[in-house]
């Protein structure tokens, strides 16, 4: 029987959060183009996503043949800090002596009440496995010894959107720009200050909002794999993350409000469920698949350069672009050409496992073209494709009943929808579920954002930070316990378990046996290596007509400090 020691490192005590979409007004909708054969400007529509086929054929009465592009949003919890508002949280973060005798410091999501990951990093033998995280890229500037696990050879960053549009004709002014120190106003409600990273971009003016006026869209992406937002960094290291030389913040209270002093830890901070001293059984590959658009509302310009100079503003920390809103999104076409070429990777043996922690809601022939275009070509080489599930803590099933509508790739064939847990393994609060495959930790995890990144620049519940400055806080969303489960099940296969044989081990963490909250359970390592293990008991209680599982403040301390109850 192994053991391990947890001792109590700290216990910041976290408030409850507020859901914010990294999305936006295209975000879940469609936009289509229509640039009449002959001639005058572009029509564009920004509508809902039942509504597309009755815009195409309105705009095909114009003589074009419209361009539709479907967009969906990546979609994280925000961890916010309302005053004195205690009313959710304990996640921790506590050195854990390995079977070796080594002491290392890792958060709640990886300790033997959740992932148990920390004794089967010294299994036998086996052999890498790749899994491809379609996202917003991940940091080239990562901390040793994560960075060695992450393929960039083999990884790309997708331009298709930007290069599409240039094609069909859409774009007044198309090129490449450097747009280092230009700060615009992101949807956020913050300002983001590019890096010194080449876009291509296209200029589309066009009335979107219907008000008579003409407005100026600017599509932007790289052909760098590099990772601007911090969201595909962030999922990267729920797989691999193992950090050194890491500086802890110590605050002056549970409530993490005001940091007081810091502490440089000798240990290294492990966030990974396969991090790379487990025998570096794991790598992943960055699919940058996402498109920034600058929005400006009211003022058609027909070059970027008009835009730039036009609106901006010089500050002491670079030049301001007023009036200029970002969003952040991913686009049907760049998601096909991602999973197309996936694909590609799967059959050359470089992946095995996916991660997808974006999505959207859809109508039905959004569902169906998505389904087939970018998420079918993964799944028939035999991909195991693990998606994130939403956060918009409702039941998909009864949306899709009501409403006609679907969440993509949520609800896609194939795939492995996976909800997130808090930390006394309860369905997280803002977790979608009905499909869930798997459920896994998502509620306040610790993770790494790259430093001058939207997220970290954003992030308040800051763990601490590395020798390059990035970022270790405490993040949520379903979009973090996905990748725990895509990298648990690589790591598996890499010991030569299956599919079923995961599925049939897995932790039942809500109702016994497969369920429409967690599914299958949660594919917790240490639980299907060792299954003769005693593990802790539960106390359930019951909610409507769903039985959660709950622990109290003082069973969750009694965890932290090592003392557990055998189940009967």
């Amino acid at each position: 029987m192994r053991r391990a020691v947890l001792l109590l490192l700290a216990l910041p005590l976290i408030l409850l959060a507020e859901v914010v979409p990294l999305a936006g007004p295209l975000s879940d909708k469609a936009l289509v183009l229509c640039k009449p054969s002959t001639g005058g400007e572009i029509v564009a529509k920004v509508i809902e996503p039942g509504e597309v086929a009755q815009a195409v054929a309105d705009l095909e009465e114009l003589g074009c043949v419209p361009l539709v592009t479907r967009f969906y949003s990546i979609k994280v919890v925000i961890p916010e800090l309302p005053e004195y508002d205690a009313r959710i949280a304990l996640p921790y973060s506590g050195s854990y002596i390995t079977p070796d005798g080594e002491t290392i410091v890792i958060p709640w999501q990886l300790d033997r009440d959740h992932m148990y990951a920390v004794e089967a990093w010294s299994e036998g033998d086996g052999s890498s496995v790749g899994v491809a995280i379609i996202d917003t890229g991940i940091s080239v500037a990562l901390p040793e010894p994560m960075a060695a696990n992450v393929d960039f050879e083999s990884g790309i960053a997708l331009t298709t959107y930007v290069d599409l549009l240039e094609v069909a004709g859409y774009c007044s002014d198309y090129g490449t720009v450097n747009l280092n120190g230009y700060i615009v106003y992101h949807y956020y409600g913050v300002n983001y200050t590019f890096p010194d990273l080449y876009f291509k971009y296209c200029l589309v003016t066009t009335d979107i909002d219907y008000d008579g006026t003409t407005d100026t869209l600017v599509f932007l992406q790289t052909d760098q794999i590099s990772d601007q937002i911090g969201h595909g960094t962030f999922v990267a290291s729920q797989i691999i993350g193992e950090i050194n030389n890491v500086t802890m913040i110590v605050y002056d209270s549970p409530l993490m409000l005001t940091p007081v002093s810091e502490v440089n830890l000798e240990e290294p901070v492990v966030t990974g469920v396969a991090p790379p001293r487990a025998e570096n059984r794991v790598v992943v590959v960055p699919i940058k698949a996402d498109v920034h658009v600058l929005i400006l509302f009211g003022v058609g310009y027909a070059t970027l350069s008009e835009l730039l100079s036009g609106q901006g503003i010089t500050t002491d920390s670079g030049i301001y672009l007023t009036n200029v809103t970002m969003l952040n999104m991913f686009d049907y076409y760049t998601l096909t050409a991602a999973g197309q070429y996936v694909a590609q990777l799967v059959l050359e043996g470089k992946v095995k496992v996916v991660n997808m922690s974006l999505g959207g809601w859809t109508d039905l022939s959004g569902y169906v073209d998505s389904c087939q275009s970018w998420v079918q070509p993964m799944v028939d080489v035999g991909a195991t494709v693990v998606v994130a599930a939403g956060n918009d803590g409702i039941d998909m099933g009864v949306i899709n009943a009501a409403y006609g509508y679907y969440n993509v790739p949520a609800q896609c064939p194939g795939v492995l929808p996976v909800s997130a847990l808090d930390s006394s393994n309860s369905l997280a609060w803002f977790s979608n579920y009905n499909p869930a495959a798997f459920g896994a930790p998502g509620d306040y995890v610790l993770g790494l954002y790259p430093k001058g990144s939207l997220l970290g620049d954003m992030a308040s519940l800051v763990f601490g930070y590395d020798g390059l400055g990035n970022v270790l806080a405490y993040s949520s969303g379903t979009s973090y316990s996905s990748p725990e489960v895509a990298g648990a099940i690589a790591y598996l296969y890499s010991l030569g378990y299956s599919l079923d044989e995961i599925i049939q081990n897995s932790y039942d963490v809500t109702i016994e046996g497969v369920d429409p909250y967690t599914g299958y359970g949660m594919p917790a390592l240490g639980r299907i290596l060792y299954p003769e293990e005693p593990v802790v008991e539960v106390e359930t209680v019951t909610v409507s007509s769903l039985q959660i599982p709950a622990l109290p403040l003082l069973s969750t301390l009694l965890v932290v400090l090592g003392r557990r109850r055998a189940r009967k």
